[in-house]
């Protein structure tokens, strides 16, 4: 009876499909653990301005503009052209795309350039490049912002003692060297969360 009364966005039929896609063609898509964490944090921040770096097929953008308010917009970024026809496709197949700007390119090409100032920063793109993604994002981040980055743990080998292969290395590193900077940051309280891939959550201090 109560699924009468209340459904779920996320149960939507599209949406199951749009992950059905991405799971038959092997796009990384963010984990419902995660989704959810996204879906709580947009609700209590409300934020006017979002920024996603790493579109990929538009799933995570979905959630954005579904979970934000009708005034909200999504400057979400992609490199890969392919990803970003099929996140337009998704974006417009649930009449999104009046809250979505999206920007195809190299985000460090793209966000130098970029005037606002966001509420709402979502970093899930090349591993290996958090840190200067990162610094690159403060400032454009809002006094009140947060910055959300996700799969910091790449894998479950950044906390993993054991010998990394040698094509790994250099992302563990990377990646490794970024939560220290993270830890280390007297401007911004980073949480870390042990949930899905690994999930930081970053905020300016008072000072």
């Amino acid at each position: 009876m109560g699924d009468q009364f209340f459904k779920l966005w996320e149960e939507d039929i599209k949406l199951l499909e749009i992950e059905k896609w991405a799971k038959d063609n092997h796009i990384p898509i963010i984990s419902k653990e995660i989704a959810n964490i996204l879906k709580t944090l947009l609700i209590v921040k409300n934020p006017k301005l979002i920024l996603e770096v790493g579109t990929a097929i538009g799933y995570s953008t979905l959630w954005f503009a579904n979970y934000s308010s009708e005034q909200s917009e999504i400057v979400t970024l992609e490199r890969d052209q392919n990803r970003l026809s099929k996140a337009k496709k998704n974006i417009e197949w649930f009449n999104f795309q009046d809250k979505v700007n999206f920007k195809y390119g190299d985000a460090f090409e793209i966000i130098p350039y970029l005037r606002r100032e966001f509420d709402f920063i979502f970093i899930d793109a090349a591993k290996g490049q958090y840190l200067n993604l990162f610094k690159m994002a403060e400032k454009k981040l809002s006094k009140d912002g947060v910055i959300i980055c996700d799969n910091v743990l790449y894998k479950g080998l950044v906390r993993n003692k054991k010998d990394v292969k040698h094509k790994m290395r250099t992302i563990v590193s990377n990646m490794q060297n970024f939560l220290i900077y993270l830890k280390d940051n007297k401007y911004f309280k980073t949480d870390l969360f042990n949930i899905g891939d690994g999930l930081t959550i970053s905020s300016r201090r008072n000072l």
